[in-house]
């Protein structure tokens, strides 16, 4: 049974056009609070859940900035890959999601988010769950139009949803996130909104700028996405934990997940890639998400502009290691793990 059709808007048409629109660049920043302390998080620890852990409360604790962390994984040992690599344009952002530290190079420049879009739509199925239990079991035929309105990709996954077949809500949901299934995402967006999405966007201050079909966003503003996910403040908590456990199934294992030197730490992420080869700099390709690193969970986005998706996409590895290495310095594991 399909949903309502509130405003029928090509999903592709919006999210995966040609060409784009750059923001102007917003520099380098080194988060923190007080030299002398800053605010310290108290969450809701809870062994029920392994994928999110909500905000309590917080108090003033000792200096937090952590020196010795933003030299390792700092502007400019990233900054230096990126030139060694030759990519074109690149923006970081990280952020210590237990005490609130940040580090953002280049974080207000704007990219396609291409696949990345796929996250926002996905939480708001999950709102709308909320209100409708049966929403998820509702079923969904592929049509033709589904199948040849999908835009090819060059990083894809077997399985994917087939034209004429019926798909409950859930599995054409599992199949955008794990697979990054174009055709499933087409059946959900022609029987959902688009504005719904936009608007997801703006109620977790995931701001986006839009001119015409094309819509772009920052590294700093696409995070919040997965900070709102992990405190559950726009989905409860039940539902995040659904939504950040489908995120860290994900196929896509070359850009954060292979710098993570222990394959026991789970990272809920999605990644996006788009070529356009009218412009300079054709090949985009970012990946975001959330690092569990035992009890000092940390949020990785890299997003990246350039000529050749093997580099890029192994300049996104190579920063996540150099992320990793950093906080295994500061907090090395007591359990079994493969040194970095």
């Amino acid at each position: 049974m399909d949903r309502p059709k509130m405003h029928k808007v090509p999903w592709m048409a919006l999210f995966f056009v040609l060409g784009l629109s750059l923001g102007a660049l917003a520099g380098i920043n080194i988060g923190s609070k007080n030299k002398g302390g800053i605010d310290r998080l108290i969450r809701q620890n809870s062994s029920e859940y392994k994928f999110t852990n909500p905000i309590l409360d917080c108090d003033t604790g000792e200096n937090l900035a952590r020196e010795p962390f933003l030299e390792d994984f700092s502007v400019k040992s990233i900054s230096n890959l990126a030139r060694d690599m030759n990519i074109a344009e690149f923006s970081v952002y990280f952020r210590d999601l237990n005490n609130g530290p940040w580090l953002g190079i280049n974080e207000g420049v704007r990219f396609m988010p291409a696949s990345m879009f796929k996250v926002p739509l996905l939480m708001s199925y999950l709102k709308e769950s909320e209100l409708d239990a049966s929403l998820l079991k509702k079923e969904i035929k592929i049509t033709p139009e589904d199948v040849r309105t999908s835009l090819a990709e060059n990083i894809t996954e077997a399985g994917g949803a087939q034209e004429g077949k019926t798909y409950s809500i859930e599995e054409l949901l599992e199949n955008m996130i794990l697979k990054s299934d174009n055709v499933s995402t087409n059946a959900l967006t022609r029987n959902s909104s688009v504005q719904d999405v936009l608007d997801t966007l703006d109620k977790v201050g995931a701001y986006f700028e839009r001119n015409g079909n094309n819509v772009t966003i920052s590294v700093k503003n696409y995070a919040a996405l997965y900070r709102v996910l992990f405190n559950s403040s726009y989905l409860n908590r039940t539902t995040s934990e659904s939504a950040l456990k489908m995120l860290s199934e994900t196929k896509f294992n070359d850009g954060l997940v292979s710098g993570v030197a222990n394959p026991k730490i789970k990272v809920a992420h999605k990644f996006g890639e788009r070529v356009d080869n009218s412009l300079t700099n054709p090949v985009q390709i970012h990946d975001c998400g959330i690092v569990y690193y035992p009890e000092n969970p940390y949020l990785l986005c890299v997003m990246t502009r350039g000529n050749d998706m093997t580099r890029q996409t192994r300049f996104i590895s190579e920063t996540s290691r150099l992320a990793y290495r950093a906080m295994y310095k500061q907090f090395p594991l007591s359990i079994s793990i493969t040194t970095p």
